[in-house]
């Protein structure tokens, strides 16, 4: 009974997105595509609305895996990452699912199946709060009354809980080492890479790195202008390192407005235009920290900022304000005293094992 539900849900659709065209095999999800399917598709239409491109595929992301779990049959199964990868795809197809006919009773089974699946509780509201996006799409175009929108909704109410953040903390010996290996490298690459990276260890999201314009940036203070979440902008500054690595990437992109940070060819040639990607930003990180032998995230070098301002005495007020969250909240899941403390007085209580170690 349950397959022949998934195969209606699935003929309902299939007649109107036949002329649509399905990404290539280890496609990237881009706006062309995001473009030509908003405008059959809710769900795409939904994903296009959001500002960055880190966010419009963790957000595909999510609603694949929504679709698999109440498509199961229809929606094809995660594999490979990356280029490799089939999320495209399987964003494609659980696009195409009709997501206004959803009721109640399946978006509580949803939620009911990420809890027993034992999903993070950030990964489950992430997808709550997706389809409670598309629901909204779908309600903007007409596929959904008000009342029905309301009692949807109700049904999508994030679960209760608090996780680690994701992700570990990076020694300063770490850090120093990844930056080397951008300025050893005496390209014009390496040298841009320098700068990369200052401005992830300031804290940084990558797609907020990749949205720097020159105009942004005050190279005598420091001050630099960052456009984060929800196209809010907030003030810090890049200093020091940052600075140095800022004079010597300009001195090959030149003063002319636009993005910062831009494309260098194989010849070392800069880009007069193009810009980068929040992705390349990663792969420059992955790239960097891999020469130095460190396994590293962007969000790792963010985590690691926000810890160390904790450590040094600065307030959450403050912090909050320089990394642009919502929330004193968030802010405060990043600090690494409590866990110094309790590490301290377990220290103190741990039993001794005869040998002058400690009880692990």
């Amino acid at each position: 009974m349950k397959h022949e539900i998934e195969k209606k849900l699935w003929d309902v659709t299939a007649g109107a997105i036949s002329s649509l065209r399905a990404p290539q095999p280890g496609a990237a999800l881009n706006d062309e595509c995001l473009r030509q399917w908003a405008a059959t598709l809710p769900a795409a239409a939904y994903v296009r609305s959001l500002s960055t491109d880190v966010g419009r595929s963790s957000t595909a992301a999510v609603l694949a895996l929504a679709g698999s779990v109440l498509a199961p049959s229809v929606v094809p199964p995660s594999s490979g990452s990356g280029r490799r990868g089939n999320a495209a795809e399987r964003f494609y197809v659980a696009a195409q699912l009709p997501w206004a006919t959803l009721r109640a009773d399946r978006l509580a089974e949803l939620k009911s199946e990420l809890r027993r699946r034992e999903y993070s509780v950030n990964t489950i509201n992430q997808t709550l709060s997706a389809v409670r996006g598309v629901l909204t799409q779908c309600w903007r175009a007409g596929e959904l009354g008000s009342d029905e929108l309301a009692r949807l909704k109700e049904s999508l109410k994030g679960v209760r809980g608090s996780t680690m953040p994701a992700g570990r903390h990076v020694e300063r010996e770490e850090l120093q080492r990844i930056l080397e290996q951008c300025l050893q490298d005496v390209t014009v690459a390496g040298i841009r890479d320098a700068l990369i990276v200052c401005l992830l260890a300031a804290g940084l999201r990558r797609a907020e790195v990749a949205a720097i314009q020159l105009e942004d940036f005050d190279l005598r203070t420091g001050r630099l202008v960052v456009r984060g979440k929800g196209n809010k902008q907030r003030e810090t500054f890049i200093l020091k390192a940052g600075q140095s690595a800022a004079i010597r990437w300009l001195e090959h992109r030149g003063w002319d407005r636009g993005p910062l940070l831009r494309a260098v060819n194989k010849h070392g040639s800069v880009s007069s235009k193009l810009g980068m990607t929040s992705q390349a930003i990663y792969n420059v990180l992955k790239k960097r920290a891999g020469g130095a032998g460190v396994e590293v995230t962007p969000h790792d070098l963010r985590r690691t900022m926000i810890g160390e301002a904790f450590s040094s005495g600065f307030d959450i007020a403050s912090i909050q304000a320089l990394v642009g969250h919502a929330s004193p909240a968030t802010t405060s899941r990043y600090d690494r005293r409590p866990m110094d403390y309790r590490r301290a007085i377990m220290s103190e209580l741990a039993l001794n094992d005869g040998q002058g170690g400690v009880e692990r």
